[in-house]
């Protein structure tokens, strides 16, 4: 659940940060959604590991 709300952030920040010229704010969100698409692959391999064949 915290990867999706990690991305969305990062989209959200992303958003602002383009709309007011921000470029920091707008690294700050690539940072935050590539932390959550981080986050969902280990949980997807950790899930993949978990399971039965």
């Amino acid at each position: 659940m915290t990867r999706n709300i990690d991305t969305a952030k990062g989209k959200v920040k992303q958003a602002i940060a383009d709309l007011t010229g921000n470029d920091d704010l707008h690294r700050e969100g690539e940072r935050d959604e590539l932390a959550g698409k981080a986050k969902n692959a280990i949980d997807t391999a950790r899930d993949a590991l978990k399971s039965p064949k």
